[in-house]
């Protein structure tokens, strides 16, 4: 999850995110993004963009879901900035993506848990949320609303201190590996909310979809390439000794060098891999038909020609 305020102009930053760390999820709050922005602008690829934007400048909400794992849109709300999401693992999960613009108004609280506790009804949701920590902290009407929830980030997630980037969830102990990084190590570019990252504990049924983008490297750039490459100032991030982190690094800044200078193109799922070629198959089908012949005459010299063959 991230504060972007605004994804519009840090596209490469985001896609290097998601490269980097092959998430299945991605949750924004103040996407800044609007009706003259498509989601093929936007979306990475892969992924189906579900979101709620404004019609003025600011807020939104912008949740991605890779293509691999079922999903479908159960509410997006024009009065709130919510998006719900089910995620159709086994069992099901819900995602409800918010954002509450300060000062957040008790009656827009109202609503905004009133419309979740309608949507999830029964069944194990998580909400992911911005800006609304403050509110959220002893509400009486949350408890009426959402019973039985939990604050799972108890860190702060600002520059000041404070907690204002949420999960919260009906089972905490099905959230595993929670990060805040607030170390400024994130490949994302520098903001005043730290990302978050974690994983859930829940069984995702895998799809496979063809029709995939790919890196054309034939038709790269390296000259421009090698040159990005030598600008960065390596030895700053070898200092950390943090492993994963620095694995995470190196790879957002491969992804999104390549993302800059090697272009793209359509690329389809096929039913052989590329080394297992015509000219293969037609030498696999002769050898084959060599063994039956041989199985019924195994004294004939064809014998020969299939040990030659084989």
């Amino acid at each position: 999850m991230w504060n972007a305020r605004s994804i519009v102009n840090k596209l490469q930053s985001l896609h290097a995110l998601v490269f980097s760390g092959d998430f299945h999820i991605i949750a924004i709050t103040e996407s800044w993004c609007s009706s003259f922005i498509t989601d093929k602008e936007i979306s990475p690829f892969g992924y189906f963009v579900y979101q709620h934007d404004r019609d003025t400048r600011g807020g939104g909400v912008f949740l991605a879901v890779s293509k691999s794992v079922p999903s479908r849109v159960l509410d997006s709300l024009s009065s709130i900035e919510l998006v719900v999401v089910e995620i159709l693992t086994h069992p099901s999960i819900i995602i409800c993506l918010a954002y509450v613009p300060p000062p957040p108004a008790f009656t827009y609280m109202k609503h905004l848990f009133s419309s979740i506790n309608a949507i999830v009804g029964d069944k194990d949701f998580i909400l992911l949320g911005d800006s609304i920590a403050l509110t959220l902290t002893g509400s009486p009407y949350m408890e009426i609303t959402l019973p039985l929830i939990h604050f799972v980030v108890t860190v702060p997630t600002h520059v000041k201190g404070n907690v204002l980037d949420l999960v919260l969830t009906q089972k905490p102990e099905s959230i595993q590996d929670l990060c805040v990084h607030s170390d400024g190590f994130s490949p994302l570019p520098s903001s005043d909310h730290y990302p978050i990252s974690f994983s859930h504990s829940c069984q995702i049924s895998v799809s496979t979809h063809s029709h995939l983008p790919t890196f054309n490297y034939l038709k790269g750039d390296y000259v421009a390439l090698n040159d990005y490459l030598l600008d960065i100032d390596w030895e700053s991030y070898f200092l950390t000794e943090d492993v994963e982190q620095l694995l995470c690094f190196i790879k957002s800044v491969i992804y999104e060098s390549c993302c800059r200078f090697v272009p793209l193109q359509t690329s389809h799922s096929k039913r052989y891999p590329k080394w297992f070629t015509g000219h293969v198959r037609h030498k696999l089908h002769k050898v084959r038909s060599l063994r039956i012949k041989v199985a019924r005459s195994p004294g004939s010299s064809v014998a020969a020609i299939l040990k030659i063959a084989d």
